[in-house]
């Protein structure tokens, strides 16, 4: 897989009604603050409005009730302290955040959790090919939506405003966060998706070797096939992703150009397998299937980011990076490329980079329902096996020195008594 980890899943029913049980206690909680919209400024409401529209699925479906774009008002105990715009990853939905938006919320802060376009789709037919046909097939999908989030950001309450995501949602608040430097105060990036992780190995670190002439004779056999046959040009593909698999860890970057100007490649079908809806059945939101064209989208959107952090001259904001060690779902070595350019931009100051141990913590670190597990006799248990696992290895201790960052001026502060972020600061 390019973007997610697999994890051990199975159908049982126990899980199934844990997790939905989870899933939709927490859409009530934020349903319902989010009916008190009418406490905010009318220009935030219609700027909401216009966010929500980029998200609002065609006449044939709808969204799946894990994947509506929430907004979680403040304590009203507390003094307002701000407000957080959190964003989702590739296939998933703001389901990933719910937990931690509610913690947040009862802090003293808006939180506001919108729906990256084209996610969470499901058609009456349930067609799971078809719950993909809203994904982006261009950067600019994304880069729009940015926008629309600086916007948001200009007109939210304050006083203080912060931009944070994971992912492909990571990527996204890398973009809001430099183009609305002016109007946010800090950003929070966790594993953000900055191109696809095709140059990084666990074992061997970074590779840029080039392909041997008969892998690159193979490979333009692959990319010059033509067919309009389903069956032909999905064996095509699994003959392709087999040559990738192989390649993926010394894969230069001229090999993800070519297959960006291939006519057939990214117009094929692809999947997180059947594991993939198991983990569905046990309660996550999202989606499994897309296209490489929407993969491609991702990628070439998180590759402009990045230039655009290359390209500034500084940045007046504090910016906490949280990366995975050897992360299959984000590449690592652009992670480090970003890293580095924001210690010249914001300074150790400003900024922060740690890099959790890639063997314990996975790409989707903050998200219980993308880390189940198998428990005993075989049954899938979130509550007491996954989540309790997550919170005692990571999960809170993160949320703890993640509440520092947002609410004082400590970047840097990832790190426990372990040694649990190994690299705090570059």
């Amino acid at each position: 897989m390019f973007v997610r980890e697999c994890v051990l899943r199975c159908n049982a029913k126990i899980a199934f009604v844990l997790l939905l049980a989870s899933a939709l206690l927490a859409c009530k909680d934020v349903e319902q603050s989010s009916e008190l919209l009418n406490s905010f400024e009318p220009e935030f409401v219609a700027q909401w409005q216009k966010v929500v529209e980029a998200s609002e699925p065609p006449a044939e479906y709808s969204l799946q009730a894990a994947c509506t774009p929430q907004v979680i008002e403040a304590n009203s105990q507390l003094a307002v302290k701000g407000t957080i715009i959190m964003v989702h990853g590739f296939t998933a939905c703001n389901q990933q955040l719910f937990d931690w938006g509610l913690q947040l919320a009862a802090a003293g802060y808006h939180v506001v959790l919108p729906a990256l376009p084209g996610h969470g789709l499901v058609g009456e037919q349930q067609d799971l090919l078809l719950e993909s046909s809203g994904l982006a097939n261009s950067a600019q999908v994304y880069s729009d939506f940015a926008d629309q989030l600086v916007l948001l950001g200009q007109l939210s309450p304050g006083p203080s405003k912060i931009i944070a995501g994971l992912s492909v949602g990571g990527a996204v608040a890398a973009a809001v966060a430099i183009r609305g430097e002016q109007t946010f105060d800090k950003a929070l990036l966790m594993a953000p998706f900055l191109a696809i992780p095709m140059t990084y190995s666990p074992e061997e670190g970074p590779q840029l070797e080039p392909l041997s002439p008969q892998e690159e004779l193979d490979l333009l056999d692959l990319l010059n096939s033509e067919t309009d046959n389903s069956e032909q040009l999905e064996q095509l593909w699994q003959q392709f992703a087999q040559l990738l698999e192989q390649f993926r860890t010394g894969v230069a970057q001229s090999l993800l150009a070519l297959l960006k100007l291939s006519i057939f490649i990214p117009q094929l079908d692809y999947n997180w397998g059947p594991d993939c809806e198991d983990e569905r059945m046990a309660g996550r939101a999202g989606i499994c299937n897309f296209k490489i064209s929407n993969l491609f989208a991702v990628d070439s959107f998180g590759r402009e980011t990045l230039e655009a952090y290359q390209q500034a001259d500084s940045l007046e904001l504090q910016i906490q990076l949280v990366a995975v060690e050897n992360d299959n779902g984000a590449d690592p070595l652009a992670i480090q490329i970003l890293a580095e350019r924001l210690n010249s931009l914001v300074g150790e100051q400003a900024s922060g980079y740690c890099l959790y141990d890639g063997t314990i913590v996975p790409h989707s670190f903050i998200s219980k329902y993308d880390n189940i597990v198998l428990a005993d006799e075989g049954v899938v248990d979130v509550h007491s096996s996954a989540l309790a696992n997550m919170e005692a290895l990571w999960l809170s201790r993160f949320y703890s020195e993640a509440m520092e960052f947002i609410d004082f001026d400590t970047p840097n502060l990832f790190a426990n008594e372990q040694g649990f972020c190994i690299q705090q600061a570059l």
